[in-house]
This record gives structure tokens, sequence and C-alpha cells, in this order.
């Protein structure tokens, strides 16, 4: 009656078995690549052969499955592993037709094993140099393999003394998907990674390469997951050696590089042309920070990476003063090479680099027009000078004007010997004459404590009111904290009455002279004027503090 396609065989085998012991006879449509350097035109005749090889074979197997239906009952077929001779109408012809194929794989696989082991010895793959010399040695006027087909012909023997069938076609086929696979993840990266050198004669489609990746993982789990496991390793396990061998060679780093720059570069393209995360979306710091010292001041670098660890961005830009020349450029590039060791030791989120400018006002400029690093405008200037060092500050207060100017939030760092203590305290100063800070000053020390460094940390709110207005206002801070969801508990906002600023100078000094870092906030009266450059000097007592002036307005939501 034939088969139907509802119909099953009793105790058939497992899916993962039976592709396992078919799958192999697909493989012999790629022989012609491991002689591929005995071909007068490989770019051509690979490409054409193999896909000429899979059409015709897929047409030959699809006509046997159609006559085997026809022609036989699955019991028919799972009692009798010849029935082709049964209802064939020359039955010699399929003993005739098994012993070519076989003859015709053994000499494929006699003649492509040890060619492709020869040219592994010819690239110095195998690990020891001793089998790299026995094996590249070639014999005659062609080079013929001669030890390189005695040791693959060795290993041939060794497997078919272990007669399972089902396992050597399960390792056959395991190493071949681990293969293909490997080839076609490598073309799907290399698609996106857009690295001009790569350049294939025979094109494919992206979404073909990334579904052959995916169906050869599947597959692959689906007939043994431990060989899969296995056969993972040794890939892995070959690669890592051709790496430490192979130094000069471009690896899959250099692919996967190329892959992150090209999503980065999609995605800073696609989040600026959305003009995503506007003021009613939240607010998030993207601070580009600019200094004289690098690496030889790291308190300025190391907030800058606690506030980009995961809520904001940063950007630590070097400024090299002088006329730009090669000599210039080559000091900048160096410059950013040590900037980058430091990023990696510290396992800091910033991207960092070197600019060179005749004057600090002129770096300033091109500071404040460079764009963010997430596809977004800086918002935040970080400026940072010596709290024992006076000549610094009339540099900090030329920038800190310009970017108020320019609308951004300005944020000046006064660092000392202690380098923000133990990390154990944050605490902020909040006046009435300058509450439009509070919003920055809150969501920076927030951000902070997020940092692992800051985990321990607390944060100590206080409130100073000339009036009586100062409990009220505390009260109403505590119950935003508690509406903001943010960790400040209730009984940290205290409310301090300062009737001067003299006064005020004194609560400070002395209820924050231990803290890891106090922010502080900036008044519009102190921009525009020479005072700019007494108001980051004061609280001479503290140690670290952080001036803050929001050049927007900041929600917290």
């Amino acid at each position: 009656d034939g088969v139907h396609l509802t119909d099953i065989v009793a105790n058939a085998d497992d899916f993962g078995i039976v592709f396992a012991v078919c799958f192999p006879a697909f493989t012999g449509m790629i022989a012609g690549l491991g002689l591929s350097g005995d071909l007068k035109n490989p770019q051509r005749s690979i490409p054409l052969g193999t896909i000429a090889a899979t059409l015709a074979g897929m047409l030959i197997y699809g006509i046997v499955a159609v006559k085997l239906a026809a022609s036989a009952t699955p019991e028919a077929m799972a009692a009798d592993q010849l029935i082709m001779a049964q209802i064939a109408p020359w039955g010699p012809a399929i003993f005739i037709g098994l012993g070519a194929a076989a003859l015709s794989s053994a000499l494929g696989s006699i003649l492509v094993a040890p060619r492709t082991l020869q040219a592994l010895a010819r690239d110095r793959v195998l690990p020891f140099p001793g089998l790299n010399r026995l094996f590249e040695k070639g014999v005659g006027e062609g080079q013929e393999p001669v030890s390189a087909a005695a040791a693959s012909g060795a290993l041939a023997i060794v497997f078919v003394v272990m007669g399972d069938i089902d396992f050597i076609a399960q390792v056959l086929s395991m190493f071949f998907m681990v293969t293909y696979g490997a080839l076609c993840t490598v073309a799907f990266l290399e698609y996106f990674a857009g690295n001009p050198s790569y350049r294939p004669t025979f094109r494919s489609r992206w979404y073909i390469s990334l579904l052959g990746a995916v169906m050869c993982g599947l597959i692959m789990v689906r007939m043994n997951a431990l060989y899969a496991f296995v056969g993972v390793a040794v890939m892995g396990a070959l690669y890592y050696w051709l790496r430490r061998t192979h130094t000069d060679e471009r690896g899959l780093q250099a692919i996967f590089r190329g892959t992150m720059f090209q999503l980065t570069r999609r995605m800073q393209i696609t989040l600026q042309k959305n003009r995503a995360l506007s003021a009613d979306e939240g607010w998030r710091p993207a601070i580009i920070a600019l200094t004289r010292f690098g690496e030889h001041r790291v308190a300025h670098f190391d907030l800058l990476r606690w506030i980009s660890h995961r809520h904001g961005f940063g950007q630590f830009v070097q400024f090299v003063e002088g006329d730009f020349s090669p000599d210039s450029n080559r000091e900048a590039r160096r410059r950013v090479g040590r900037l980058i060791d430091q990023t990696a030791v510290s396992r800091a989120g910033v991207f960092v680099g070197a600019l060179v400018s005749p004057d600090y006002r002129t770096a300033l400029t091109q500071v404040l027009q460079m764009p963010g690093i997430s596809g977004l405008p800086n918002n935040c200037l970080l400026l940072e000078f010596d709290g024992r060092n006076r000549e610094e500050v009339p540099e900090v207060v030329e920038g800190a004007e310009l970017a108020a100017e320019a609308g951004f939030n300005v944020l000046v760092l006064r660092s000392s010997p202690v380098r923000f203590g133990f990390r154990s305290s944050i605490h902020l100063w909040i006046t009435e004459r300058k509450l439009e800070n509070a919003p920055l000053m809150i969501l920076l020390s927030y951000i902070l404590v997020g940092h692992p460094e800051w985990k321990r940390a607390e944060i100590q709110v206080f409130l100073s009111f000339a009036s009586s207005r100062t409990e009220q206002e505390s009260s109403r801070l505590s119950h935003l904290m508690a509406q903001w969801r943010l960790p400040i508990a209730s009984h940290n906002v205290t409310s301090v009455v300062c009737a001067t600023p003299e006064d005020m100078e004194r609560e400070v000094e002395r209820r924050s002279s231990e803290a890891g870092l106090v922010i502080s906030g900036l008044s519009e009266t102190d921009f525009g004027t020479r005072r700019l450059g007494a108001a980051v000097q004061r609280f001479p007592n503290l140690n670290d503090v952080l001036f803050t002036s929001a050049g927007e307005p900041i929600l917290i939501d």
C-alpha cells in the first residue's frame, strides 16, 4: 500500500541517531573542498561544484524517498535494510551502487584527509614541531602526503575496530556540524563587522549564515548533548592554541570588535535620530571631563568612573597644551594609551581621549562641542583642582563659567589627599538660595552609592535655611525622598538653621569634616563675578568637595 505521511515505524530509533547515520552521506558533496589546492580555479569551482552536488544529491535522495514510500511499507523497511533490492527493476544494481558509493567515499576520504593534515602541518597548526615537520613532507612531483596518509589511515582503522556504527556516525557528524556551525557563525559576524579586508568571492546572505549556525547548534544538541559539548570544547581548544602560536593572524577578537563597532554606530545614530532620553523620559548624566593631569590625578577619573558605572556616560579628555604637530599628536596618543590601561585596571566604563590645543580656553570650547558617546549631547562638564593649589583655581573658574553660559550642568571637584576616605558617607548641603541644584545633587549621590566601591555609603542631607521654614522644608523633602524611592532615610534628613554664611560654614565643617564626599551647590550669583573662585574654595577644612550647578531643569520621577 505504500507509506503515508502519518505512518510511523514501531520501535523507531531516535532522530539524533538517524540523522547522524544519514548525515555523512551529504558530506561527500563537499569533498572537493579538501582538494582545492589541486583545482585550476578554486574560487569558481568550489562554490559551483558544491552547490551543484548539493542540488543533485537532494534530487536523487528525494526520488529515492518517493520510490520507497510508494513501494514498501514501514514494517518492511524496518525489517530489511536492503529492501531497495527487492523493489528495484534489477536487484543487483543496488549492490553494485552500494559498492561504488562505499568505494568512492573511501577514496574521497583517502584523498582529502591526508591533504588536509598536510596543509595543517604546513601552517604549523599541530601542537608539536616534530609532527609539523613529519606531515608537511610530500613525495614526488605532486607532493603526495604519504606520512599524512599513513596517520589518517591508522586513525580510521582505530574507529573501524570499535565497530559501533552509531557511535562513529555521531562523532563524525558532530565534528562536521561544529565545523559548519563555526563557518556560518564567522560568516554572519564578518557581515556585521563590515571589515573591508573581508571580500569573499562567493557571497551569501547574512540570514542564511545565521540560520545555518543556529540549526547546527540545535542539531548537535539533539544528536547528543555530551558529544556536542566535547566537540565545541575541542574546537575552542584548537582555536586557543592557534591564537597562542599564530599571534599575527586575525582572529575572532577582531571580528567581535568589528561587530561591536557596527552595533555601536547603529545604536548611536538611532538614538540621535529619535532624540531619546528627553526630559519626560528621565534624566541621566552624560559627563565630559577635561584635565591637564591625566593619570597623575586619579580623584577626577575616579569620580567620573563611579558616576558612569551604570546610570551615566563619561568621557575623560586629556588636555595637551601646544600647537598640533606630529610630535604633539604622538604625545596625545601615548597619553591615551596610558589612560586606556588605567580604565582596564580600574574596570571603568569611561571613554578616554586626548586633545591638543594651544590654550586651556580653546580646549574648553572644543570639549563643550564634542558629541556624546551615547549618541546624545553631553549635559555635564566635570572639572577638578587640587584644594592645596590655588594656582589651579582660575582655569577651573574660567571653564565653569564658560560651561554655565553654554547651558551645561557644572561639576567642580576640589580634591584632597584623603581621596574620598573610606567612602562610607556622602553629605549633601542644600540651601535656600540653591534649591534649583537639589535634584542634581540628589541624583548624583544616588548614582554614586550604586557603585560597588560606595555600596556601604550612607547619604545624609542637610537643609540650611535662615528662617523658620527649615523644619517645614525638611519634612517636605523627607516625604519626597520616600516618593522618589531614594535610599535616604528620613532620619538622615537634618535641618540646620544658619543666620549668616559664616554660620553655615561653621556648621558644614563641624558636621561633615569626616565625610567621604561633600556635595554643595553653586548659585547663579556665584557666576559672572569674581565670587566663583571664592565659592569653590569654601570649607577649607573638608576633604573632597563636589560643587554643582544645574544648567537645566532636572526632574526626579
